[in-house]
């Protein structure tokens, strides 16, 4: 017996893992992160055909955020032993593994890489199909890639799976807008609207519940910081006595986030009233909007659309007006302005914004046709007052604007 007891220790031996590749599981194990990445990187030097250590070397990236070499990592193992894939599905590992695809695949689409980005968002729900995320951005690549019924299919599985999904509904509801289909995009675009709304009070009451000091006007004041961490973080901590800056953050970016799209369902739905000849309506649902974001462009634009086309012409400055504070560059805004100012003749005004969209816009044909429109407006007040030759010189301008407008054409 004696004799086969060295044999015997041998092939246990040479069972076993290679002891680098056991001190990258005891790294992982107490979120050694510095650690895990070092040995598991030393691991895959040693053992470059080993799965595991790929594998490993995977989930200490991701266990640091390293979303893209997270994923390099784990497809090396995977192409190295497909059944490697089954080890994502496990449950410890779905929470650690989906949002590295997630991200390497949102990364990808951004940078219209789509064939990586597909690749990565597919195994996103291949790791969770529980999560509507993935299915969703799949959806918008497929709407880049003209591709409608993969796009309408991946949406509509992110609302089985999640049947509050504001985006889903609000793509959907964009898709069926395009193509014309009124009555069936406003189905969606109300469940968007709907549900933005719960949405929105759901991450509203979740801050308000992390200080006594939290009201609307701070909150407001918090999210105008967002983009400015540090900022951001001082405010939350020494202005409100939050306690946890980064968990706050956390939700105030799903409160933007799902006000925006609230915002976006808003817009949509108005488009199909003045699509529609329905102006009152789109104002109303436009009123609802501005509750939401004040400073919102597009729902200023399309509010002070609405008034112009109920012929409220002195109404309507304000939007505009607001629109130009928001954004001094906004052609649009501009733009309208000056017609809002034309309507109530009010010529001077309109020159004024003319101007200003052919400052933005040099070769804007409707900027230089309209405030000739608007020279001529004042030279017929002048002529009415005889004073002839201030009547010349704004034919003149007038003349000028039009020419330049034919010239440009």
């Amino acid at each position: 017996m004696k004799k086969y007891l060295p044999l015997f220790l041998i092939l246990i031996a040479g069972c076993a893992a290679p002891p680098i590749i056991e001190t990258c599981k005891i790294d992982l194990k107490y979120r050694k992160d510095k650690e895990a990445i070092r040995d598991c990187s030393e691991a895959v030097r040693q053992y470059p055909d080993n799965p595991e250590a790929h594998f490993l070397l995977g989930k200490a990236y991701a266990y640091t955020s390293k979303y893209e070499e997270a994923v390099i990592s784990v497809e090396k193992a995977i192409e190295l032993d497909s059944t490697w894939v089954n080890a994502l599905k496990k449950e410890e590992n779905k929470r650690v593994f989906y949002p590295c695809y997630f991200n390497a695949g949102v990364k990808s689409m951004e940078k219209k890489e789509y064939e990586d980005a597909i690749r990565r968002l597919h195994r996103a729900t291949e790791i969770d199909p529980t999560r509507p995320g993935a299915y969703v951005n799949l959806g918008f690549i497929y709407a880049e890639l003209k591709k409608e019924e993969e796009m309408v299919n991946y949406l509509t599985k992110a609302i089985e799976v999640d049947p509050k999904n504001s985006r889903a509904y609000h793509s959907l509801g964009s898709y069926y807008y395009r193509k014309g289909e009124h009555e069936k995009a406003t189905e969606y675009i109300d469940s968007a609207i709907n549900y933005g709304k719960e949405n929105v009070a759901t991450f509203q009451e979740q801050f308000s519940s992390m200080s006594p000091t939290v009201n609307e006007d701070n909150t407001k004041k918090a999210l105008s910081m967002l983009e400015d961490t540090t900022v951001v973080d001082k405010f939350l901590t020494e202005g409100l006595g939050i306690k946890n800056a980064s968990q706050a953050r956390f939700v105030l970016n799903k409160l933007m986030q799902n006000m925006n799209e609230l915002v976006d369902g808003y817009v949509l739905k108005s488009l199909i009233f003045l699509n529609t000849d329905k102006e009152k309506e789109a104002e109303e649902i436009l009123q609802e909007a501005l509750k939401v974001d004040e400073n919102d462009l597009n729902v200023l634009f399309y509010f002070g659309l609405s008034l112009l086309r109920q012929k409220r012409y002195e109404e309507s400055v304000s939007p505009f007006k607001k629109m130009t504070e928001v954004d001094s560059l906004d052609e649009r805004g501009w733009f309208q302005l000056g017609a809002a100012y034309f309507r109530t003749k009010d010529y001077d005004g309109g020159i004024s914004c003319f101007t200003k969209v052919i400052e933005i816009n040099p070769q804007s044909v409707d900027g230089y046709t309209n405030r000739g429109h608007a020279y001529a407006g004042k030279a017929d007040l002048a002529k009415k007052k005889g004073r002839k030759k201030e009547e010349r010189e704004l034919r003149n301008k007038a003349y000028a604007d039009f020419k330049k407008a034919g010239e440009i054409k």
